[in-house]
């Protein structure tokens, strides 16, 4: 104020002295503004790392859910199979008590028997589908013919490659889906009815009594 009143140059301090005030004032506006700005951003990217998070967490729940659902789909599926194979046997143990003749009952003995050797199996080995190992030649032949040696000599002599072996061996167990047979022989879904056909040609029957076949000749 007392500058801008000197009567000697009042108008050059009065100037200069509403340009620094200016200066300072947009100064101060200008910080103002910046600090306000780092808060903005501090705040979308707070938003942003929130959205995030939440976007993990709802897809990390979905999968869990979906892994749960598949996983008693599975059990439901393996439990089903194990009711119907032991189902099988107690149908044939009933037909036995009401068979008449000898050659009918030793019969319905070698089958019952049969397929309580193929329910032994899947008890030991419950998850052997899901075994790498089982893709290895040699030791799926191994356990073939530890576990079914029969069977076995039956797909050498009948000029089996190592894949209708495999898929025959699922059938026979009958335990898994076609596209888990797929996945285990190392062949592409489209195949598995192919390699069917050639399979049961090989052995001299046909594709809809393949299993049954297989299951009287372990």
């Amino acid at each position: 104020a007392a500058i801008a009143f000197d009567n000697k140059q009042p108008n050059h301090y009065a100037q200069a002295l509403t340009y620094t005030y200016g200066q300072v004032k947009e100064t101060e506006n200008s910080s103002i503004r910046l600090e306000t700005l780092h808060k903005s951003i501090d705040i979308l990217r707070q938003w942003e790392n929130k959205k995030i998070i939440n976007r993990i967490i709802v897809i990390s729940i979905v999968g869990i859910i979906f892994l749960l659902i598949y996983m008693v789909i599975m059990l439901s599926r393996k439990r089903h199979n194990e009711q119907q194979l032991q189902s099988q046997i107690n149908n044939l143990k009933n037909e036995l008590e009401t068979a008449k003749t000898n050659n009918r009952r030793k019969l319905l003995k070698q089958k019952i028997s049969n397929l309580q050797q193929i329910q032994s199996f899947i008890d030991q080995h419950p998850d052997y589908c899901n075994t790498d190992q089982w893709k290895n030649n040699q030791n799926f032949t191994s356990t073939l013919n530890n576990n079914f040696p029969k069977l076995l000599l039956l797909f050498d002599s009948h000029g089996l490659n190592i894949t209708e072996q495999r898929l025959c061996t699922l059938i026979l167990l009958d335990i898994y889906s076609s596209h888990e047979i797929a996945e285990y022989c190392c062949i592409s879904y489209a195949s598995i009815s192919k390699t069917k056909v050639r399979a049961a040609n090989k052995l001299n029957t046909s594709n809809s009594q393949l299993r049954n076949y297989l299951i009287e000749c372990i």
